[in-house]
């Protein structure tokens, strides 16, 4: 409301036409109850209107007051003043001092004397026209004595339009020093989270880098492990292939060993029947061999010697110290050496030779 009565003082009746708008919506907000400030406020607003040069809307707004039942001195002084003005503007003079009058007279019993001066102007002016001079001067004489209690008011009124302005700057500034700590505190919130989300999350890289680390670590230590185990099997598998061939090794030597242990006693077997033939053959037989077939050597005269006992091939060619292939090829020899064509003539001559008597 100060501000209003601000801007009013200084004559800008627009901002104070926006500042009793914006009252009015505080009070049907805030004071619903309070329907005499409303309809103050209204009157008030009538007049900005009717200042500005909005006439339909003041006429709009005189009319909705004054067919409001609710009647009191304080909107009425205002509504009737501001009636008088819109009636002289149209030129209706008479009836213009009539709510001039009305006006005087609720302002008068409310006490508010700017309004009596200025319904008191407006009569003036009615006197001035109809040529009422000493209604003009009687009216004047109160309208200066009015003016000179107003012009003290007033005075006092701009001080504490003053001082209230100076406590509203103040408000403000207060408010506004209050909203840059709350924007700082805020903001240093804020920052304060945001340095909590960097710190948690450099906490969870770190935690999921050891984590990453640490499961690099054991799949390390697990494939190390399977390599030594690998290893491990490795080194068993080649001791077991080494055992194994060790084993065959060994048993090829022991098969080696019995074969010459068995190729031995063989020898030594045929070796002893070679003896016996020796002291067995008949001298006549060996006497005839030597005559006929000068040529055959002693192996020669063995080997017919076995053939004559009938000893097998096997045996004949260990006793001989030979193999059984070159047996049959010293047995082909000496068929040739004897002129024999086949082994079974040759056996045959062995065989059925008989001494002389």
């Amino acid at each position: 409301m100060m501000a209003y009565y601000a801007f009013t003082l200084d004559n800008d009746y627009k901002t104070a036409l926006t500042c009793m708008k914006n009252l009015l919506e505080l009070d049907k907000k805030d004071f619903p109850g309070k329907k005499t400030w409303l309809y103050m406020d209204m009157a008030n607003m009538a007049e900005m209107f009717y200042v500005t040069g909005q006439t339909a809307k003041a006429w709009e707004t005189i009319k909705r007051l004054e067919s409001n039942p609710l009647k009191d001195d304080r909107y009425l002084s205002q509504t009737y003043y501001v009636h008088s003005m819109l009636l002289e503007k149209e030129g209706q003079t008479d009836s213009s001092r009539i709510y001039a009058k009305m006006s005087m007279e609720y302002s008068s019993r409310y006490g508010e004397m700017e309004n009596e001066a200025n319904a008191l102007k407006i009569i003036m002016r009615s006197d001035s026209i109809n040529g009422n001079l000493t209604e003009y001067i009687r009216n004047r004489d109160k309208y200066d004595s009015l003016a000179g209690v107003i012009k003290n008011g007033e005075t006092a009124q701009r001080i504490a339009v003053i001082k209230e302005q100076y406590k509203y700057n103040r408000i403000i500034r207060e408010a506004e020093k209050t909203h840059i700590i709350r924007i700082l505190l805020f903001s240093g919130l804020a920052l304060t989270a945001i340095a909590a989300c960097i710190i948690i999350l450099l906490l969870y890289r770190q935690n999921k880098m050891r984590l990453k680390t640490e499961e690099e670590e054991h799949k390390r230590l697990e494939t190390e492990v399977e390599y030594k185990k690998l290893e491990n099997e490795l080194i068993s598998l080649k001791m077991n292939q080494t055992i194994n061939e060790l084993e065959k090794t060994k048993n090829k030597n022991a098969e080696t060993v019995a074969q010459i242990v068995g190729e031995a006693t063989a020898r030594q077997t045929a070796m002893t029947r070679l003896d016996m033939l020796e002291a067995t053959i008949n001298t006549d037989f060996v006497e005839y061999i030597k005559k006929t077939y000068p040529q055959l050597t002693h192996n020669d005269i063995l080997i017919l010697g076995f053939m004559r006992m009938k000893i097998p091939v096997k045996e004949t060619a260990t006793a001989l110290g030979i193999s059984t292939e070159s047996l049959q090829k010293a047995r082909y020899r000496l068929r040739k050496k004897m002129n024999i064509e086949s082994v079974e003539e040759l056996f045959n001559l062995v065989n059925d030779w008989k001494p002389q008597v």
